[in-house]
């Protein structure tokens, strides 16, 4: 009994030392662990919280450079005029148009790039309205392509132009009637003048 109660006692106090080399589950060491792997965790993941936001918002931040980017270049393409082989392209699409429908499309739209040039030239007003006189002619008329020409000069130099021409025809024609009023007065004249048909080269 007393070898037993001795060994008993040996293995209680092995076990003791044990546990509190190793540390048991209840101990304060254990606990102060749990704690701060807890708090470590806690920590962690509001980074990873924070960290996630910052980068929806910056994600956003993009998206909306993007667009205001696309924007901007396509405010840009707008200001550039289109060269006459893409309008052309623009306005067939992918519709079959025989080649000399294309060659007369490419040279409409040329011609009219060209008067467009021409206009840049001019800088007085006076030679605005010339010039936009000088593009109204009869054929346009006839034809009532006038709409056409607005990007050729504006409304109120168009306007001014075609009052101007409307002028100089009522003013040619008040001055073609002047003279043959006149012709008149004197083919009645001669004719009344029976002296001088009669006795002509006598006083």
């Amino acid at each position: 009994m007393e070898e037993d109660s001795r060994n008993y006692r040996k293995r209680k106090s092995l076990q003791q030392a044990k546990e509190k080399r190793v540390g048991s589950r209840g101990s304060p060491r254990i606990q102060s662990g749990r704690k701060a792997a807890k708090h470590i965790y806690s920590s962690l993941r509001y980074k990873l919280q924070s960290m996630i936001v910052k980068s929806l918002k910056q994600a956003r931040k993009i998206a909306n450079l993007r667009k205001e980017n696309y924007r901007l270049k396509s405010k840009d393409k707008s200001k550039c005029s289109l060269s006459p082989a893409t309008k052309v392209r623009k306005l067939i699409g992918r519709r079959k148009m025989s080649p000399e429908i294309r060659k007369n499309l490419l040279l409409n739209f040329a011609f009219m790039s060209g008067l467009e040039e021409n206009k840049k030239v001019f800088k007085k007003e006076k030679e605005k309205r010339l010039f936009a006189t000088r593009v109204s002619n009869k054929i346009i008329k006839k034809y009532q392509m006038i709409g056409q020409l607005k990007n050729l000069a504006s409304n109120k130099n168009y306007k001014k132009a075609l009052e101007t021409k409307k002028m100089h025809f009522k003013r040619s024609y008040k001055g073609q009637k002047n003279l043959t009023e006149v012709r008149k007065s004197v083919q009645k004249f001669l004719d009344d003048d029976l002296h001088s048909c009669m006795c002509p080269g006598t006083n």
